[in-house]
Parts: C-alpha cells; sequence; structure tokens
C-alpha cells in the first residue's frame, strides 16, 4: 500500500487486532480512510507516529516500510515472532528482505549455501534455534525489534519490546488468587473476542487438551455456531481424537476429525519442499495435514498455543523441578541408571515414560540451563563429539545466554523466559506458520496476546504451577467450562508416528537417503555412523526416529532446493 503522495511505500504479512482502535485514534488527528483494512491503519499509523507505531499494535505482524521522504527502510516484526521476517546484506551493499526465506532465494541475488552452524543446531533440536537462518549470511530480525536501513549506513536493529525487563519489573506484583484468576479471565476473554473479527469463515482448532478447549468454551459465550477441527490418528497410542470429540459434544460445535494412517513418500516430500527452512519436529505432520482440511471449511482459526509457555505446561517445567535433586545423586548411580534403561528394549508408541527417564537422566552433572537445554535435544552426546563441531555446546551457550537474561526471577519464570526465546519463537510458531501458510489458512493465538503475557509474566511462581501440576490457574478457569476429566488428563503432545513410518512407508526414500554416499555427501555426521544408526533402527535394536527424521527432512529439503553444503 502506498502513501503519502507516492512517498511512502507499505509491505505487510499479518493481523492487527486492535485496528479499529487505531483507526479512530487517527481519525482523531486528521485522517480519512478509504479502505476498512488494517493495512491502510498500519501506513497512516506510520505517517503520524512514525516506526514508535509498532508499540500500540496487538497482532501478528512482519512489515518493511520505505521512505522515500528520509531514504530510509525500516523492517519490524511482532512482539513474539508469529510472523517471519528474513534479511540479507549483498557483496554489492544491496540489501534483500523477505517474509520467507525461499523468497530470498528465488530472487537470484545471493549464493545459497548451507550456513554450517545452523544446521548443527538444527541437527541437535530438530528445528533452527537463533538469529541465524539456514542460509549463510540470511539472518531473522528477532521479535519485538524493528531494522533500520538507510544506504551508506550499517543496519541497526532496536528493541522496542524488552519481556525479561517487564518480567522483572512485574514480579513484585501482590495478588490473591481471586485477583489474579479474574485478571487472567478477563484479559482471556478480550484476546478471544478480539481474534473472531473476520469477513471469512472462521473456526478453531480442538485437540481435546485443556488449551483449546478453553479457548473454544469462551468463543462459544459470543458466537453461537461454532466449528471446530481435530485429527486423529489410527495408532492409538498417538491418538487423542475421542477428548476432542467429548468436549465438541460438550460446547455443542460443528466438529470434524481427520483420521490420519500414514503420509506417502510423495507428501513427505510436499511437505518437505514447503517447509522452507528444514524442520523436523514431528508434530509438523499432523498440523499441516490438519490445516490442510481445515482450509476446506475456514479460513481462520483460533488455537491453543502458547498457554504452556505462559503458566508452565512442558514436563520441562517438572523436570527443571527435579533437577536439583537429581544432581545430588553419585555419579556411579546415575551411570548405573543409564545402564540399565539402556537394557529395555525401545518401543515405537508415543514419546514414553522410558524416553522421558532417558533425557532427564542425560542432564545429571550439568548445570541448570544445560540441563533444561539437553531435555529438548535429539542429537545423542557422543555423535555431537564425531560431527567435528560441539552442536550440544553450541546450544548450551544460545540457552545460556537467555538464562541469564532473565537475572533476578525465579526458576521457573527463568525457563519460561528461556522457552518463549527459544522453543517457542523457533519451534512452536514457525510449524503454525508454515503449516498455516501452505493452505491459505489463518492461526490466531489467543494465549500469545502480548498483554496476557505481560500479565502471567508478573504471577507468583504457584499461579503457575503449583506442587507437580503446571497451568494451575487456567486449570481453575477450566473448571467453569468443560468436564473434569480433560483437565484432570495428562499431557499429551502432539506428534507422528515417525519411527515406523521411516520403515514403511517411507522405506524406500530413507534407504536412498540413509547411505554410505548420501552420508558423505550431507557432511552432516560420520558415513559409516549414520549407516550404523539406519541399521539399528531397522531391526529395532534401537530407536533412533526422531535423529533419522530430521537428517531425512534436511536431506529432502536441501535436494529440492539445490542448496550447496559449502565447505565441509
Amino acid at each position: 500500500m502506498i502513501g503519502a503522495e507516492g512517498k511512502v511505500v507499505l509491505a505487510y504479512n499479518g493481523e492487527i487486532y486492535n485496528f479499529r482502535e487505531l483507526r479512530e485514534s487517527l481519525k482523531g488527528h486528521g485522517f480519512s480512510f478509504h479502505t476498512s483494512s488494517d493495512t491502510e491503519v498500519l501506513l497512516n499509523g506510520y505517517l503520524h507516529w512514525g516506526i514508535s507505531v509498532v508499540e500500540r499494535l496487538n497482532g501478528m505482524f512482519a512489515f518493511a516500510v520505505w521512505d522515500h521522504r528520509s531514504g530510509e527502510l525500516f523492517l519490524a516484526r511482532d512482539r513474539l515472532g508469529k510472523k517471519p521476517l528474513y534479511w540479507s546484506l549483498l557483496p554489492d551493499n544491496g540489501f534483500v528482505f523477505a517474509s520467507e526465506l525461499s523468497s530470498i532465494h528465488a530472487s537470484g541475488l545471493l549464493d545459497p549455501c548451507v550456513n554450517r552452524r545452523a544446521s548443527w543446531r538444527y541437527l541437535a533440536l530438530g528445528y533452527v534455534v537463533g538469529d541465524e537462518s539456514i542460509l549463510e549470511n540470511v539472518f531473522r530480525l528477532p521479535p519485538g525489534s524493528y531494522m533500520y536501513v538507510k544506504h551508506g549506513s550499517n543496519p541497526r536493529i532496536v528493541g522496542y519490546w524488552n519481556l525479561a525487563d517487564l518480567w522483572r519489573e512485574r514480579s513484585s506484583r501482590q495478588l490473591s488468587e481471586q485477583e489474579a484468576l479474574s485478571g487472567f479471565e478477563d484479559l482471556l476473554k478480550d484476546a478471544v473476542q478480539s481474534r473472531l473479527v473476520a469477513d471469512v469463515p472462521l473456526g478453531a482448532f480442538l485437540s481435546g487438551g485443556i488449551d483449546s478447549s478453553v479457548v473454544c468454551s469462551l468463543i462459544k459465550l459470543v458466537q453461537q455456531q461454532l466449528k471446530t477441527i481435530s485429527i486423529g490418528f489410527v495408532e492409538d497410542s498417538y491418538d487423542e481424537s475421542r477428548y476432542a470429540s467429548r468436549v465438541a459434544e460438550n460446547l455443542g460445535t460443528c466438529h470434524s476429525v481427520t483420521y490420519l494412517e500414514h503420509i506417502s513418500d510423495k507428501q513427505l516430500e510436499e511437505l518437505c519442499q514447503r517447509l522452507d527452512e528444514p524442520f523436523a519436529d514431528t508434530s509438523i505432520i499432523p498440523s499441516y495435514l490438519m490445516c490442510q482440511a481445515a482450509h476446506e471449511q475456514i479460513t481462520v482459526a483460533l488455537s491453543g498455543d502458547g498457554a504452556d509457555e505462559l503458566l508452565a505446561g512442558y514436563p520441562t517445567s517438572q523436570a527443571d523441578r527435579l533437577y536439583r535433586y537429581l544432581n545430588k545423586l553419585p555419579k556411579a548411580v546415575v551411570g548405573m541408571l543409564r545402564f540399565i534403561l539402556n537394557l529395555i528394549p525401545d518401543n515405537r508408541r508415543k514419546v514414553n515414560l522410558l524416553f522421558k527417564v532417558r533425557q532427564f537422566l542425560r542432564s545429571h552433572g550439568h548445570n541448570a540451563s544445560e540441563a533444561h537445554a539437553l531435555w529438548r535435544m535429539i542429537l545423542p552426546d557422543g555423535l555431537s563429539a564425531l560431527t567435528g563441531f560441539d552442536a550440544i555446546s553450541d546450544i548450551f551457550d544460545v540457552f545460556h545466554l537467555h538464562y541469564m537474561a532473565g537475572r533476578g526471577l525465579n526458576e521457573l519464570d527463568r525457563f519460561l523466559y528461556v522457552d518463549y526465546k527459544t522453543w517457542l519463537v523457533d519451534d512452536i510458531l514457525v510449524k503454525v506458520d508454515r503449516a498455516s501458510m501452505n493452505h491459505g489458512l489463518e492461526i490466531r493465538s489467543p494465549f500469545l496476546d502480548y498483554r496476557l503475557v505481560e500479565y502471567c509474566a508478573g504471577l507468583p511462581e504457584n499461579m503457575k504451577m503449583r506442587g507437580w501440576t503446571g497451568k494451575w490457574l487456567l486449570r481453575r478457569i477450566a473448571e467453569k467450562y468443560i468436564p473434569k476429566q480433560i483437565i484432570q488428563r495428562r499431557k499429551s503432545g502432539f506428534n507422528a508416528p515417525v519411527s515406523e513410518w521411516l520403515v514403511t512407508s517411507w522405506r524406500e526414500r530413507a534407504e536412498s537417503a540413509f547411505s554410505s554416499r548420501s552420508f558423505k555427501d550431507l557432511g552432516l555426521i560420520p558415513p559409516e555412523t549414520g549407516v550404523r544408526l539406519w541399521n539399528e533402527h531397522v531391526t529395532r535394536r534401537k530407536d533412533h526416529g526422531y535423529l533419522l527424521f530430521s537428517l531425512l527432512v534436511f536431506d529432502t529439503w536441501r535436494r529440492y532446493n539445490r542448496i550447496s553444503m559449502g565447505n565441509v
């Protein structure tokens, strides 16, 4: 959109939920409007407030403003990083940016090469963490910041939202339980209601967990008809659709379930081609297919994403508390426990207690921030040493940087802050954006309303986690709306049975990708190690499903995009 007599140009991706209020404010300052869009509000907001308009926006966005009057370019990204924004300085001092990495690749303005450090981070976690992208010399604009670019000057990044500082400021507040419950519920209701404004068909994702169930319940308070969508698995240990159906029946929604037996080799290839960057969180598969099914009925969907970061809902928060006791055990005792656990055969059911305990025991002897990082990793300790780059130590550094930024907070809050800066922005939100945008679907997440994030940041620890139970505040509110058995149900992740699919529906592709020659071409792990991992997995001696899936995704993505691995 162009304004100021052709002197200012806006390119914008996202949705601003408070654009009506901003429009009324701008009208009071003499602005007139020719459309009903939030784009025009953003453009006129820039003309009136300058780049500080970002501080007034409530939504998900990435945008660029070229101001010909001053010869300045501004790039900005929303507070939590829901929308992506990539940039790169070119060898001739040019500057390129886009909301998709594939656009920069397709521009032909740079010679794409794999960023080796980013590829090791991907191998360690299953996603690329940090401000570097998977391509060399292409970067991500950090969440909650804007970039100032002017010819003849170095680009400058300015943070406009510092969550760690806000957290420290608000942590001294004293609230009673009733005040906390009331404040949280009011903000959540408003966040839901503001995301219901749409001139296209709107619905909601319903997993059968507490987060999406509460969101759907709050929608039903103001909207009589609601379409809810979920995905189910034929593999029983992965299937949660019965819980979603129970909530849908209780709320009276128009509910549909898409059942997934497996995805074909062709579907996997299509998914890898559309990922923009390699991404191996196995929940991308059901998310992608759910968005595909949803688009047949709706164009906008509300989801329950963000509640776990908001109120300590992940098992890692429990692990963080147990860690202090684990580190008191003698090394010999922990070594014996690990030896015994390794004797127990792997099963290929959904992430199980055996897997979690093995991951937990890895942290013995590490400091607190390293332990938190280890519980997110899929790369074994010994394999990192074989790569020639200590990926695990590098990830430790990334996590520790954010852990130190949270100085002055209690341990629970420090790790929630780390999750906001790593897991949420580089895994969860990447998954949501890629899965939805590839199907022309817009996903809105009320729990990620920045006002709610700021409110919960300052709540006392026991409002988030009480004993070993997370999301205490949300559970109390849920008692008003959803069946008790849903509230009390143990949390279950949204994973896919990739370990089994690797040796069944994807077998031919995997055999090709996991040959000695392919591993040599890829250059991420020694060929003999890769072949051994694959053979152990095929013969069911060990389950290397997560790591092998990440390698398969990377190989498929790289071949499709014809990206050079550079110097190994």
